[in-house]
């Protein structure tokens, strides 16, 4: 029998928090490997993140935003 896991809170510090208001500045800038760490090309990445059917929208309004820890 497999038990299930208990869930795990983990507390860290976040040192800064950036806002991107396009795709392409926050690959750029946070490095594709850190986002998406599959993925080898910045076009893929983009068309990745603009696959998602929301996602531009949202960016107008909310911007991505990135959290340093």
């Amino acid at each position: 029998m497999v038990r299930p896991q208990k869930h795990r809170n983990v507390e860290k510090e976040i040192k800064d928090i950036i806002r991107y208001s396009n795709v392409e500045d926050f690959l750029n800038n946070e490095w594709i490997e850190n986002c998406l760490p599959l993925v080898n090309n910045f076009k893929e990445a983009v068309n990745i993140y603009n696959q998602i059917p929301w996602y531009k929208e949202k960016i107008k309004k909310i911007w991505i935003v990135a959290f340093k820890f």
